[in-house]
């Protein structure tokens, strides 16, 4: 009796028992090709590679190997990363302005007889990142006349777009295996 009021009581604390990992059509073997990128930016699309081959390559249910050796390809694709300033508080402190970054993309596995067995659909994700610029423009923390903020306005912009790619690997992978 205990034990049954137990396993009852175990999914109301979060936990759960793992469910098996499977790919499409029983596919185990796979090779991730170099995710494509829409834009000029090449950088998300490496990142995109890279986690997906570490996910595929940690995976109980697939396998990363050569080309010649693989059942299906797993092909990514970033189409497209967009910046917007992000909304601010009218009347409230200041604060350093804030840029939102979507990034959308897709992936699809295909198999050696070149028919598409899944497909993932487009997936956007976000990653918010500041601006260079200092919080007040006069006055003690206003930028020195040398200081030029652009170059830390794109570091911060990089590194979200590598936390975005990073982001939609790991939900491509998860669609990729969900379900099957």
């Amino acid at each position: 009796m205990r034990a049954l009021v137990l396993l009852c009581l175990l999914p109301a604390c979060g936990y759960a028992l793992a469910t098996a990992e499977k790919a499409p059509n029983g596919i185990t073997k796979v090779y991730v090709n170099q995710a494509m990128d829409a834009a000029h930016d090449v950088g998300p699309a490496a990142t995109l590679t890279r986690v997906l081959r570490d996910r595929v390559a940690t995976s109980n249910a697939l396998r990363h190997v050569a080309l010649a050796d693989a059942e299906a390809v797993l092909e990514a694709r970033v189409e497209s990363a967009v910046e917007s300033v992000s909304p601010q508080a009218l009347g409230g402190p200041p604060t350093t302005p804030k840029y939102v970054l979507a990034m959308t993309g897709s992936a699809r596995l295909i198999d050696t007889k070149g028919t598409i067995v899944w497909q993932s659909g487009a997936i956007t994700v976000s990653e918010d990142f500041a601006s260079g610029l200092p919080l007040c423009n006069a006055g003690p923390c206003a930028p020195s006349i040398v200081e030029n903020t652009i170059p830390m306005t794109e570091s911060n912009r990089r590194r979200a777009l590598e936390r975005a790619a990073e982001q939609l690997a790991h939900e491509l992978y998860g669609r990729l295996l969900e379900g099957f």
